[in-house]
Protein backbone atom coordinates (compact mmCIF):
# COMPACT_ATOMS: atom_id res chain seq x y z
CA UNK A 1 0.00 0.00 0.00
CA UNK A 2 1.24 3.47 -0.83
CA UNK A 3 0.91 6.37 1.57
CA UNK A 4 1.05 10.08 0.95
CA UNK A 5 2.99 12.21 3.38
CA UNK A 6 2.11 15.72 4.45
CA UNK A 7 3.19 17.90 7.32
CA UNK A 8 0.90 17.30 10.32
CA UNK A 9 -2.28 19.39 10.27
CA UNK A 10 -1.29 21.23 7.07
CA UNK A 11 -3.84 21.26 4.26
CA UNK A 12 -2.39 19.85 1.06
CA UNK A 13 -2.31 22.13 -1.96
CA UNK A 14 -4.69 20.74 -4.55
CA UNK A 15 -6.10 22.34 -7.69
CA UNK A 16 -9.16 24.53 -7.09
CA UNK A 17 -8.84 24.05 -3.33
CA UNK A 18 -8.70 26.69 -0.61
CA UNK A 19 -8.46 26.70 3.16
CA UNK A 20 -12.26 26.69 3.62
CA UNK A 21 -13.07 24.21 0.84
CA UNK A 22 -9.94 22.12 0.21
CA UNK A 23 -12.00 19.59 -1.77
CA UNK A 24 -13.49 22.11 -4.20
CA UNK A 25 -13.68 20.56 -7.66
CA UNK A 26 -13.08 17.04 -6.33
CA UNK A 27 -15.38 14.01 -6.47
CA UNK A 28 -15.70 11.43 -3.71
CA UNK A 29 -17.40 8.03 -3.78
CA UNK A 30 -18.26 6.79 -0.29
CA UNK A 31 -19.17 3.11 0.09
CA UNK A 32 -20.43 2.35 3.58
CA UNK A 33 -22.20 -0.25 5.65
CA UNK A 34 -25.33 1.72 6.53
CA UNK A 35 -24.16 2.40 10.09
CA UNK A 36 -27.21 4.37 11.26
CA UNK A 37 -26.78 7.84 9.70
CA UNK A 38 -23.04 8.17 10.26
CA UNK A 39 -22.19 7.77 6.59
CA UNK A 40 -24.65 10.54 5.74
CA UNK A 41 -22.84 12.75 8.27
CA UNK A 42 -19.47 11.88 6.70
CA UNK A 43 -20.80 12.63 3.22
CA UNK A 44 -22.15 15.99 4.41
CA UNK A 45 -18.75 16.86 5.88
CA UNK A 46 -17.02 16.09 2.58
CA UNK A 47 -19.58 18.38 0.91
CA UNK A 48 -18.83 21.12 3.44
CA UNK A 49 -15.19 20.75 2.38
CA UNK A 50 -16.25 21.42 -1.20
CA UNK A 51 -16.50 17.94 -2.74
CA UNK A 52 -19.16 16.42 -4.93
CA UNK A 53 -20.10 13.21 -3.08
CA UNK A 54 -21.91 10.04 -4.09
CA UNK A 55 -22.88 7.48 -1.44
CA UNK A 56 -23.38 3.74 -1.87
CA UNK A 57 -24.18 0.95 0.55
CA UNK A 58 -22.21 -2.28 0.27
CA UNK A 59 -25.38 -4.19 1.17
CA UNK A 60 -28.28 -4.83 -1.23
CA UNK A 61 -31.59 -3.21 -0.28
CA UNK A 62 -32.96 -6.52 1.04
CA UNK A 63 -30.28 -6.52 3.74
CA UNK A 64 -30.94 -2.96 4.94
CA UNK A 65 -34.54 -2.88 6.14
CA UNK A 66 -35.94 -3.90 9.53
CA UNK A 67 -36.64 -7.44 8.30
CA UNK A 68 -33.02 -7.93 7.24
CA UNK A 69 -32.07 -10.02 10.33
CA UNK A 70 -34.87 -12.47 9.50
CA UNK A 71 -33.82 -12.49 5.85
CA UNK A 72 -30.21 -13.30 6.79
CA UNK A 73 -31.35 -16.08 9.14
CA UNK A 74 -34.01 -17.83 7.06
CA UNK A 75 -33.30 -16.77 3.47
CA UNK A 76 -29.61 -15.86 3.14
CA UNK A 77 -28.55 -14.07 -0.02
CA UNK A 78 -27.05 -16.34 -2.65
CA UNK A 79 -23.65 -15.75 -4.20
CA UNK A 80 -25.40 -14.94 -7.46
CA UNK A 81 -27.57 -12.24 -5.89
CA UNK A 82 -24.57 -10.66 -4.19
CA UNK A 83 -22.55 -10.77 -7.43
CA UNK A 84 -25.37 -9.07 -9.35
CA UNK A 85 -25.59 -6.32 -6.75
CA UNK A 86 -21.83 -5.70 -6.89
CA UNK A 87 -22.03 -5.54 -10.69
CA UNK A 88 -24.72 -2.87 -10.35
CA UNK A 89 -22.56 -0.96 -7.87
CA UNK A 90 -19.62 -1.09 -10.31
CA UNK A 91 -21.81 0.12 -13.16
CA UNK A 92 -22.95 3.13 -11.15
CA UNK A 93 -19.33 3.88 -10.17
CA UNK A 94 -18.34 3.93 -13.86
CA UNK A 95 -21.28 6.12 -14.85
CA UNK A 96 -20.74 8.70 -12.08
CA UNK A 97 -16.97 8.92 -12.36
CA UNK A 98 -14.23 9.76 -12.69
CA UNK A 99 -13.67 10.05 -8.94
CA UNK A 100 -10.69 11.56 -7.18
CA UNK A 101 -11.25 9.56 -3.98
CA UNK A 102 -13.09 6.33 -3.20
CA UNK A 103 -13.55 5.71 0.52
CA UNK A 104 -14.69 2.25 1.61
CA UNK A 105 -15.73 1.87 5.22
CA UNK A 106 -15.18 -1.71 6.42
CA UNK A 107 -16.08 -3.40 3.09
CA UNK A 108 -17.03 -6.74 4.59
CA UNK A 109 -19.08 -7.72 1.54
CA UNK A 110 -16.69 -6.25 -1.03
CA UNK A 111 -14.35 -9.04 -2.05
CA UNK A 112 -10.94 -8.80 -3.74
CA UNK A 113 -12.46 -9.26 -7.19
CA UNK A 114 -14.75 -6.27 -6.65
CA UNK A 115 -11.97 -4.00 -5.39
CA UNK A 116 -9.77 -5.01 -8.35
CA UNK A 117 -12.60 -4.29 -10.78
CA UNK A 118 -13.30 -0.96 -9.06
CA UNK A 119 -9.67 0.05 -9.51
CA UNK A 120 -9.85 -0.85 -13.19
CA UNK A 121 -13.05 1.20 -13.56
CA UNK A 122 -11.54 4.20 -11.69
CA UNK A 123 -7.80 4.11 -12.46
CA UNK A 124 -7.17 7.72 -11.35
CA UNK A 125 -8.99 7.45 -8.02
CA UNK A 126 -7.19 7.11 -4.71
CA UNK A 127 -8.93 4.13 -3.08
CA UNK A 128 -8.95 4.30 0.71
CA UNK A 129 -10.05 1.80 3.34
CA UNK A 130 -11.23 2.82 6.80
CA UNK A 131 -11.77 0.14 9.43
CA UNK A 132 -13.91 1.01 12.44
CA UNK A 133 -14.07 -2.57 13.67
CA UNK A 134 -11.15 -4.52 15.07
CA UNK A 135 -9.50 -7.09 12.82
CA UNK A 136 -9.73 -9.59 15.66
CA UNK A 137 -13.46 -9.64 14.94
CA UNK A 138 -13.06 -9.66 11.13
CA UNK A 139 -9.76 -11.44 10.33
CA UNK A 140 -10.94 -12.22 6.80
CA UNK A 141 -10.58 -8.53 5.93
CA UNK A 142 -6.85 -8.30 6.69
CA UNK A 143 -5.43 -9.74 3.46
CA UNK A 144 -7.81 -7.62 1.36
CA UNK A 145 -6.31 -4.38 2.71
CA UNK A 146 -3.24 -4.80 0.47
CA UNK A 147 -5.45 -3.81 -2.48
CA UNK A 148 -5.94 -0.25 -1.20
CA UNK A 149 -3.78 2.84 -1.68
CA UNK A 150 -4.27 3.85 1.93
CA UNK A 151 -5.61 1.98 4.97
CA UNK A 152 -6.63 3.61 8.22
CA UNK A 153 -7.94 2.02 11.40
CA UNK A 154 -9.61 3.19 14.57
CA UNK A 155 -7.81 0.47 16.52
CA UNK A 156 -4.40 1.12 18.08
CA UNK A 157 -3.81 -2.65 18.38
CA UNK A 158 -4.31 -3.15 14.63
CA UNK A 159 -2.07 -0.15 13.97
CA UNK A 160 0.67 -1.85 16.00
CA UNK A 161 0.06 -5.27 14.47
CA UNK A 162 -0.11 -4.27 10.79
CA UNK A 163 2.58 -1.76 9.69
CA UNK A 164 0.53 -0.26 6.86
CA UNK A 165 -2.53 0.46 9.02
CA UNK A 166 -2.54 4.16 9.96
CA UNK A 167 -4.11 4.96 13.33
CA UNK A 168 -7.02 7.37 13.05
CA UNK A 169 -9.69 7.21 15.78
CA UNK A 170 -13.26 8.00 14.81
CA UNK A 171 -14.87 11.32 15.66
CA UNK A 172 -17.54 13.27 17.47
CA UNK A 173 -20.24 14.90 15.37
CA UNK A 174 -20.88 18.66 15.49
CA UNK A 175 -24.53 18.09 16.45
CA UNK A 176 -23.36 16.64 19.77
CA UNK A 177 -21.43 19.78 20.64
CA UNK A 178 -24.25 22.03 19.41
CA UNK A 179 -26.80 20.20 21.59
CA UNK A 180 -24.56 20.61 24.63
CA UNK A 181 -24.33 24.37 24.05
CA UNK A 182 -28.05 24.85 23.27
CA UNK A 183 -30.86 25.31 25.82
CA UNK A 184 -31.73 21.98 27.44
CA UNK A 185 -34.13 19.89 25.33
CA UNK A 186 -34.28 16.87 27.67
CA UNK A 187 -34.65 16.57 31.46
CA UNK A 188 -31.26 16.56 33.24
CA UNK A 189 -29.96 13.17 34.38
CA UNK A 190 -26.80 12.00 36.09
CA UNK A 191 -26.00 9.02 33.82
CA UNK A 192 -26.79 8.15 30.20
CA UNK A 193 -26.23 5.03 28.11
CA UNK A 194 -27.56 4.43 24.59
CA UNK A 195 -26.42 1.45 22.54
CA UNK A 196 -27.01 -1.87 20.84
CA UNK A 197 -27.85 -4.77 23.14
CA UNK A 198 -25.01 -7.28 22.78
CA UNK A 199 -22.98 -9.63 24.97
CA UNK A 200 -23.20 -8.64 28.65
CA UNK A 201 -24.60 -5.15 28.19
CA UNK A 202 -28.01 -5.92 29.67
CA UNK A 203 -26.46 -7.40 32.83
CA UNK A 204 -24.01 -4.50 33.10
CA UNK A 205 -26.84 -2.00 32.78
CA UNK A 206 -28.86 -3.76 35.48
CA UNK A 207 -25.91 -3.64 37.90
CA UNK A 208 -25.29 0.04 37.19
CA UNK A 209 -28.99 0.94 37.36
CA UNK A 210 -29.22 -0.60 40.84
CA UNK A 211 -26.17 1.34 42.07
CA UNK A 212 -27.46 4.60 40.60
CA UNK A 213 -30.76 4.11 42.40
CA UNK A 214 -28.98 3.35 45.70
CA UNK A 215 -26.95 6.56 45.34
CA UNK A 216 -30.15 8.54 44.85
CA UNK A 217 -29.11 9.58 41.34
CA UNK A 218 -30.93 9.54 37.99
CA UNK A 219 -30.29 7.78 34.68
CA UNK A 220 -31.40 7.34 31.09
CA UNK A 221 -30.85 3.92 29.49
CA UNK A 222 -31.82 2.98 25.96
CA UNK A 223 -30.80 -0.42 24.56
CA UNK A 224 -31.95 -1.42 21.10
CA UNK A 225 -32.14 -4.86 19.53
CA UNK A 226 -34.05 -6.88 16.93
CA UNK A 227 -37.80 -7.32 17.19
CA UNK A 228 -37.52 -11.02 18.08
CA UNK A 229 -35.03 -10.51 20.93
CA UNK A 230 -36.91 -7.45 22.17
CA UNK A 231 -40.20 -9.35 22.39
CA UNK A 232 -38.53 -12.27 24.20
CA UNK A 233 -37.08 -9.92 26.80
CA UNK A 234 -40.39 -8.11 27.27
CA UNK A 235 -42.24 -11.41 27.75
CA UNK A 236 -39.74 -12.58 30.36
CA UNK A 237 -39.79 -9.30 32.28
CA UNK A 238 -36.24 -8.31 31.26
CA UNK A 239 -37.20 -5.68 28.74
CA UNK A 240 -36.89 -2.49 30.79
CA UNK A 241 -35.32 0.22 28.61
CA UNK A 242 -35.06 -2.23 25.67
CA UNK A 243 -36.42 -1.10 22.29
CA UNK A 244 -36.33 -2.52 18.78
CA UNK A 245 -35.32 0.58 16.90
CA UNK A 246 -32.34 2.92 17.38
CA UNK A 247 -32.83 6.26 19.07
CA UNK A 248 -32.82 9.03 16.43
CA UNK A 249 -29.51 10.86 16.52
CA UNK A 250 -31.11 14.22 17.37
CA UNK A 251 -32.72 12.64 20.45
CA UNK A 252 -29.46 10.94 21.32
CA UNK A 253 -27.60 14.25 21.14
CA UNK A 254 -30.19 15.81 23.46
CA UNK A 255 -29.75 13.01 25.99
CA UNK A 256 -25.97 13.31 25.94
CA UNK A 257 -26.32 17.06 26.45
CA UNK A 258 -28.62 16.48 29.42
CA UNK A 259 -26.38 14.06 31.33
CA UNK A 260 -23.47 14.50 33.73
CA UNK A 261 -21.76 11.18 32.97
CA UNK A 262 -21.79 9.13 29.76
CA UNK A 263 -21.66 5.36 30.27
CA UNK A 264 -19.56 3.40 27.75
CA UNK A 265 -19.80 -0.42 27.50
CA UNK A 266 -17.84 -1.42 24.38
CA UNK A 267 -17.75 -4.83 22.73
CA UNK A 268 -15.37 -7.11 24.68
CA UNK A 269 -13.28 -7.82 21.54
CA UNK A 270 -12.97 -4.14 20.62
CA UNK A 271 -9.75 -2.30 21.40
CA UNK A 272 -10.48 0.82 19.35
CA UNK A 273 -12.22 3.78 20.92
CA UNK A 274 -15.99 3.99 20.75
CA UNK A 275 -17.63 7.12 19.41
CA UNK A 276 -19.01 7.67 22.91
CA UNK A 277 -15.48 8.19 24.20
CA UNK A 278 -14.86 10.86 21.61
CA UNK A 279 -18.24 12.43 22.31
CA UNK A 280 -17.05 12.82 25.90
CA UNK A 281 -13.98 14.60 24.54
CA UNK A 282 -16.05 16.86 22.29
CA UNK A 283 -18.65 17.77 24.92
CA UNK A 284 -16.37 17.86 27.96
CA UNK A 285 -18.55 15.30 29.76
CA UNK A 286 -17.33 12.74 32.26
CA UNK A 287 -17.38 9.09 31.22
CA UNK A 288 -17.48 5.72 32.96
CA UNK A 289 -16.18 3.03 30.63
CA UNK A 290 -15.21 -0.63 30.63
CA UNK A 291 -12.52 0.16 28.04
CA UNK A 292 -9.00 0.17 29.48
CA UNK A 293 -7.75 1.51 26.15
CA UNK A 294 -8.93 5.08 26.80
CA UNK A 295 -5.96 5.46 29.18
CA UNK A 296 -3.61 5.11 26.18
CA UNK A 297 -4.83 8.28 24.46
CA UNK A 298 -3.66 11.86 24.85
CA UNK A 299 -7.03 13.17 26.05
CA UNK A 300 -7.19 10.81 29.03
CA UNK A 301 -7.36 12.00 32.61
CA UNK A 302 -8.71 10.01 35.59
CA UNK A 303 -10.87 13.01 36.49
CA UNK A 304 -12.78 12.70 33.20
CA UNK A 305 -12.63 8.95 32.52
CA UNK A 306 -13.39 6.33 35.15
CA UNK A 307 -12.36 2.84 33.99
CA UNK A 308 -14.67 0.22 35.52
CA UNK A 309 -14.57 -3.58 35.56
CA UNK A 310 -16.69 -5.10 32.79
CA UNK A 311 -17.56 -8.09 35.00
CA UNK A 312 -18.23 -6.12 38.17
CA UNK A 313 -18.93 -2.48 37.22
CA UNK A 314 -18.82 -0.18 40.23
CA UNK A 315 -19.56 3.54 40.46
CA UNK A 316 -16.93 5.54 42.35
CA UNK A 317 -18.60 8.50 44.14
CA UNK A 318 -15.25 10.32 44.38
CA UNK A 319 -15.07 10.32 40.57
CA UNK A 320 -18.45 12.02 40.39
CA UNK A 321 -17.31 14.76 42.76
CA UNK A 322 -13.88 15.40 41.20
CA UNK A 323 -13.31 18.68 39.36
CA UNK A 324 -12.97 18.28 35.60
CA UNK A 325 -9.92 19.93 34.00
CA UNK A 326 -10.57 21.37 30.51
CA UNK A 327 -8.80 19.90 27.48
CA UNK A 328 -6.82 22.11 25.08
CA UNK A 329 -9.15 23.26 22.25
CA UNK A 330 -6.74 22.12 19.54
CA UNK A 331 -6.65 18.61 21.04
CA UNK A 332 -10.46 18.47 21.17
CA UNK A 333 -10.71 19.70 17.58
CA UNK A 334 -8.40 16.92 16.36
CA UNK A 335 -11.16 14.42 17.22
CA UNK A 336 -13.87 16.32 15.32
CA UNK A 337 -15.55 15.02 12.19
CA UNK A 338 -13.89 17.72 10.06
CA UNK A 339 -10.40 16.76 11.27
CA UNK A 340 -11.24 13.08 10.66
CA UNK A 341 -12.39 13.79 7.09
CA UNK A 342 -9.19 15.70 6.26
CA UNK A 343 -6.99 12.97 7.74
CA UNK A 344 -8.83 10.13 6.01
CA UNK A 345 -8.36 11.58 2.52
CA UNK A 346 -4.73 12.48 3.24
CA UNK A 347 -5.21 16.26 3.11
CA UNK A 348 -3.68 16.31 6.58
CA UNK A 349 -1.57 13.69 8.30
CA UNK A 350 -3.02 12.01 11.41
CA UNK A 351 -1.09 12.94 14.50
CA UNK A 352 0.04 10.21 16.97
CA UNK A 353 -3.08 10.37 19.26
CA UNK A 354 -1.52 7.97 21.77
CA UNK A 355 0.10 9.29 24.94
CA UNK A 356 3.86 9.44 24.95
CA UNK A 357 5.32 6.75 27.18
Amino acid sequence: MSEILHEPNKVAVIPNGDAMEPLAGRKVLLIGIGFYDYEAAIADEFRHLGAEVHVEDERPAALRNRLAPLRRKFLPMSDGEQARYLDQLLTRARQRGPFDYILIIKGELLDAAFITALRAAQPCARIISYQWDSMERYPELVERQSLFDRVLTFDHADNARYPNFILRPTFFRPEIVAATRAPAAAPPVDFCFVGWLHHDRLQQVEVLRRQIRELGLSSFFYLFTGLRTGLQLKLTGQGKDVYWRPLPFARYAEQIAACRVIIDLPHPQQTGLTMRALEAVGTGKKMMTTSKDVALYDFYSPEQFSIIDAHNPRIDPTFLAAALPPLPPELVDSYSLRAWALDILGLTAPRPFLRQR
